[in-house]
């Protein structure tokens, strides 16, 4: 019988073990060991992409496995695969902002190293090779031409250089080549031009920075994307949300042009954001909106739309608040031809309910089914607060909800310099 046992358990050893050694066709990989690498190799395979992994070393984000940790930073902006990462160590479904924090203040190596390795068992399209590295990373007609320690060879689409140094591009890439300068932007001083191109954001050492697409695309060079130029710094544990956050926007860029079979300069900035926010990746710098939020999700929309400017140094969203009509003429302006109509012929000073539903409908050509369905939503679906009073001014949190709703601004196309096309 315990002979038996034994020649089970190989047969299961060894089957697994075949399988994490199985053969793929990579179309993007992903080079280095830490929180980065992980987290772009994820959202490499979440968006479909076959990815492998070459992991310069043996652990597994050993920032997070190797010793018990506490980490303070980022509080209120944690999302995304990082995310992901916090609610899978404590077995919990979904995101809760206020959990999170309180896992971040006693990390457990054991707990993270479990969670890590379940989210890599999920992922089809993911293959990971410990203790490898690149001899020869070379251009070809369709993307880079990669060879291995083991002599093995790949041709993938877009490479993705999440190593410390960006060992890729110092020691292994034989071209001739140079990246732009990256200064990171402090979220406080955003333009609403930068703001719509956001693709990540987080804290580190008690300031805000924000990640634009352009960003990205400077630290790369015919697809081989670099990471850490884009992150505050690499050493210690208050900078491992961040991170973890960059990664999956470089990621997510990476895969996007393996994805398309295109150049980083084409890449859509409104697919790049919307498959992020797919991943619950938060691209929105206001702390006082949870990802509980029922209306989570349109806030964010109506941020990087550059609806409203945010409060306090735009850190703060500040839903009470009414909205003056003057504020926001501009940028409906910009993604609305029609609206000019509409501020030419009402003449008031802040918002009114009925207000708002008469400018969304006159910007979607809609009718007064918005009247009824809001109406009728208002309080079991919307959960808006009070009774529905179209005379009432209207709080800057119902003014996003209903804009998103019936007038779309997200789905406007902008630029990778944040102008709006319509």
């Amino acid at each position: 019988m315990k002979i038996s046992r034994i020649a089970f358990f190989l047969v299961l050893f060894f089957g697994k073990m075949s399988l994490s050694a199985k053969e793929v066709k990579p179309a993007l990989l992903v080079y280095g060991s830490g929180i980065e690498a992980f987290t772009a190799a994820m959202q490499g395979a979440r968006s479909n992409v076959p990815t492998l992994w070459v992991m310069n070393g043996h652990t597994l984000v050993e920032e997070l496995t190797l010793k018990p940790l506490k980490i303070t930073s980022n509080q209120g902006l944690d999302g995304g695969i990082w995310m992901d990462i916090l609610m899978a160590s404590a077995q919990h479904k979904g995101s809760s902002d206020s959990l999170a924090g309180e896992i971040k203040m006693n990390i457990t190596p054991t707990l993270m190293l479990n969670a890590i390795q379940r989210m890599l068992d999920e992922q089809q399209q993911l293959t990971v090779l410990r203790n490898e590295n690149i001899t020869s990373l070379t251009r070809n007609k369709r993307g880079w031409t990669v060879v291995l320690g083991n002599n093995k060879k790949y041709e993938v689409r877009a490479v993705v250089d999440a190593s410390s140094g960006g060992e890729l591009g110092t020691k292994i890439v034989k071209d001739a080549f140079s990246v732009a300068e990256v200064t990171l932007q402090k979220t406080e001083m955003l333009t609403p031009e930068q703001i719509r191109t956001t693709v990540a954001l987080g804290s580190y050492e008690g300031t805000d920075y924000t990640v634009l697409a352009k960003d990205v695309l400077d630290q790369s060079f015919h697809e081989l994307f670099f990471v850490h130029a884009l992150v505050p710094a690499t050493e210690g544990a208050e900078s491992i949300p961040f991170r973890a956050h960059v990664g999956q926007a470089v990621g997510a860029v990476a895969a996007y042009c393996a994805f398309f079979k295109t150049t980083a300069d084409k890449v859509d900035v409104r697919k790049l954001q919307t498959e992020l926010m797919s991943f619950r990746a938060r691209l929105l710098p206001w702390k006082d909106v949870s990802q509980q939020d029922t209306h989570y999700g349109a806030v964010q929309r109506c941020y990087l739309a550059t609806i409203l400017e945010g409060k306090e140094d735009n850190l703060l969203f500040d839903r009470g608040d009414s909205v003056q009509v003057e504020s926001v003429k501009i940028i409906f302006n910009r993604l609305y031809s029609r609206s000019q109509l509409w501020f030419a012929d009402n003449a008031t000073d802040y918002f009114a309910l009925k207000d708002v539903l008469s400018l969304v409908k006159f910007v979607s050509f809609r009718g007064k089914e918005v009247d009824d369905q809001v109406q009728k939503d208002w309080t079991k679906k919307l959960k808006f607060e009070g009774v529905y009073d179209p005379e009432r001014k209207v709080t800057r949190y119902e003014f996003m909800v209903l804009v998103d709703r019936y007038a779309s601004p997200y789905t406007k196309t902008v630029t990778l310099q944040g102008d709006i096309l319509r």
